[in-house]
């Protein structure tokens, strides 16, 4: 079980960190979130927060993709029950199957397209 914990901790890391440094560096395009003023310092708060989150999240509730996407919906402040919903799914590859994309990870790309990907109506 620790090594399943750290190893789900080192791949929450890096996702987490990647979704939220992605967000920072284009939130100027979205003006329903504010943090054109980020700084460096901010963004690593804002990143270890989501990590503690999602830790947290995954210790007490379990379900690695909608852990991630709480985590860092609630770091950054936003949130839609949409994706966290559609993230379900998601856990452990699909389905918990083992088999396909780490749930860490399809988490974090959901929230991001959900912030930058594009709408239907541009479809």
């Amino acid at each position: 079980m620790a090594r399943i914990v750290r190893h789900n901790k080192e791949i929450f890391t890096h996702y987490s960190d990647w979704a939220i440094n992605y967000a920072l560096t284009r939130i100027g395009e979205k003006p329903e979130i504010t943090f054109m003023n980020t700084t460096s310092e901010q963004k690593f708060e804002i990143i270890q927060h989501a990590l503690n989150l999602g830790m947290e999240y995954e210790k007490a509730i379990t379900g690695c993709c909608q852990c991630t996407i709480a985590a860092i919906q609630d770091a950054l402040k936003i949130r839609n029950d949409a994706v966290f919903k559609a993230g379900n799914g998601l856990t452990a590859g699909g389905g918990l199957s083992c088999e396909g994309s780490c749930g860490g990870y399809t988490g974090g790309v959901m929230v991001m397209s959900s912030i930058f990907g594009r709408r239907r109506e541009r479809w």
